[in-house]
């Protein structure tokens, strides 16, 4: 398991930088990698990232408007899972013809791709509500927020 940290000056990340850290999640390539199998790793990788980059952008998009349509979007549930199948097929079927698609089509494979996606959406939603929220600082939802989910800030 990988454990890192993104950093922006203020804001949300961009969806290219949340593709890369999913797809490193999802293709990590061992030292000990036999050189067969490395190159195809790697260009696998790089698809993901194209095909997910896509996909977080979505989710981000889809999170700023509902917000801007409604401040009291931010104290519901989050709920990535509307983005998360098409995503996921997306992955599997890019895996066809390479060495490891059968690996993508076990159904362990599938639920820690959508745990993994599931997860990482959800933190860019949430990521983008602390941003409105930072942004509208006198609004009961935006308090309401940062008293459930950061607390002590502000205080």
């Amino acid at each position: 398991m990988q454990v890192g940290v993104m950093i922006t000056d203020g804001g949300p990340h961009p969806s290219e930088k949340w593709a890369d850290q999913t797809a490193s999640q999802i293709i990590d390539i061992a030292a000990t990698a036999p050189e067969s199998k490395l190159m195809e790793a790697r260009a696998f990788r790089e698809k993901i990232v194209e095909i997910l980059t896509p996909h977080h952008a979505k989710v981000q998009e889809h999170e700023r408007g509902k917000l801007a349509a409604s401040i009291e979007h931010m104290v519901t549930p989050l709920d990535p899972s509307e983005h998360i199948d098409e995503a996921v097929d997306a992955i599997i079927a890019a895996a066809k013809g390479l060495s490891f698609e059968a690996h993508f089509h076990k159904p362990e494979t599938r639920a820690y791709l959508v745990n993994l996606i599931g997860s990482h959406f959800a933190t860019a939603m949430h990521i983008e509500r602390s941003w409105h929220a930072d942004r509208n600082p006198d609004s009961e939802h935006a308090k309401a927020f940062r008293a459930a989910h950061h607390p002590g800030a502000g205080a």
